[in-house]
């Protein structure tokens, strides 16, 4: 971020008012405490490109700071901090000259760095020392999105956008992406903004392959026998089981889980070193799953997935408290459906065709 030579024009973000604060937890109630207003060094979709026309600056508000966007001399993106140093007006009601942003009020003409490269009052309009800056932030466009890296370039220096957005919007040619106007969502649905559409997603990966069981005194997998290892940890299987890590991951959404999955073994040195590594024997591991480790011998391909709980998105996205609030037929705490009126009591007949016997404690 450039700061300002001689003058005070930190952005400073604007307190959330309470009614906004009270939206957003109407909203999302379980939201962490802290997260209304986002998290600053991180790249931002602030705009859709369409909405960027050249020639014109255009005002928004990101994570609580006034910002103003414009093309330009070559048609790039430009953000600024949306203040004029000298006389603490608005710069996005300025004009564009010359693809720089110019002060409606006194002139003064700033490039996409923040920095003033004409004073109408001075001799000559070569930059001077003594000249104001605005807060700049990197700007990028990508996948149909103005990005902003909203943070401290200095401490933080932003990571390359590619390797921060999803990979459809890298790889026009293979993926169909389906946006939303903004004018008809009414909010930037990629990442919270401004408070808005605070929802947080994180992938958790890297667990551990195994733990070790002090009663048993051994170890036992972390997830179960048949996660696939991360390849470059097989070598630590004997030696030191601990820093094996398991190729599974989960996604979690504003810290709640959302769902969990993993990559399977699928061939079968692989799976007996595993086995070796729990201290199942071959004569164990032949008896137990003998025609898993035949099956793994005609070739199985690579195969995995994740389970997302379709339930707890819902209500996430409602902002409701409870799964049983967005279930149709929820369960009672006594796991009663009240609809179907189940359980029900169980004839003797039944129990005798499944060969149950009921026991009454005395």
């Amino acid at each position: 971020m450039t700061s300002a030579a001689g003058a005070s024009t930190t952005a400073a973000s604007r307190a959330i008012d309470a009614e906004t604060l009270a939206s957003i937890q109407d909203v999302a109630p379980i939201l962490p405490a802290g997260l209304p207003m986002g998290l600053r060094n991180y790249w931002y979709p602030v705009l859709q490109s369409e909405e960027l026309a050249a020639g014109k600056a255009h005002s928004f508000t990101v994570l609580g700071e006034e910002l103003v966007a414009w093309r330009g001399r070559d048609g790039s993106p430009q953000v600024l901090h949306d203040r004029c140093p000298h006389r603490s007006i608005n710069l996005s009601v300025g004009r564009i000259f010359d693809g720089e942003l110019q002060c409606i009020l006194h002139g003064m003409r700033f490039n996409g760095e923040g920095q003033c490269v004409m004073v109408p009052w001075e001799e000559n309009d070569e930059p001077k020392a003594h000249w104001p800056t605005v807060n700049a932030y990197p700007a990028r466009e990508l996948g149909g999105y103005i990005w902003t890296y909203l943070g401290d370039t200095e401490k933080f220096p932003p990571p390359p956008l590619e390797q921060e957005v999803p990979e459809e919007l890298t790889k026009p040619d293979e993926f169909i992406w389906f946006r939303l106007p903004t004018e008809v969502w009414n909010c930037n649905w990629l990442l919270a903004i401004d408070g808005s559409d605070a929802f947080h997603t994180m992938w958790l990966t890297d667990f551990p392959m195994f733990e070790y069981d002090l009663a048993a005194g051994k170890w036992v997998p972390a997830h179960h026998p048949f996660t696939a290892p991360i390849e470059a940890d097989m070598k630590n299987l004997e030696t030191d089981p601990a820093s094996v890590r398991a190729n599974c991951y989960d996604l979690a959404l504003n810290g709640l889980e959302l769902g969990s999955g993993s990559i399977r073994i699928h061939r079968k040195d692989v799976q007996q070193a595993i086995f070796r590594a729990l201290g199942i024997s071959e004569e164990e591991a032949r008896a137990r799953f003998g025609f898993f480790l035949d099956a793994l011998e005609y070739g199985t391909p690579p195969h995995g997935g994740i389970a997302l709980g379709l339930d707890r998105i819902v209500m996430l996205l409602a902002g409701a408290g409870n799964l049983r609030e967005v279930i149709a037929f929820p369960k009672t705490a006594k796991a009663i459906d009240l609809m179907a009126e189940a359980p029900t009591p169980v004839s003797e007949q039944q129990l005798k065709e499944l060969h149950i016997r009921v026991a009454l404690k005395s």
